[in-house]
């Protein structure tokens, strides 16, 4: 799985032919990075999901994933 950077936070995978969009949340109360991925079949949808996530942050309406443990 090789994939290629596009542009700052999306990614193309030649093998399954995604795009991967990498979404930042900020730290959380330890400093750890909050991010999550998300994958597309078009770089259009991959840009207009990182727009949309980057306005979200600016307007501070941002949910920031859970995590799921499984015990």
């Amino acid at each position: 799985m090789a994939r290629k950077k596009v542009v700052k936070n999306i990614s193309f995978d030649n093998e399954r032919n995604k795009y991967y969009v990498n979404l930042g949340f900020g730290v959380d109360e330890n400093g750890k990075q909050i991010k999550t991925t998300k994958t597309f079949n078009k770089l259009a949808d991959a840009r207009n999901a990182l727009k949309e996530h980057e306005g979200n942050k600016v307007k501070r309406t941002l949910t920031v994933p859970q995590k799921n443990y499984c015990r």
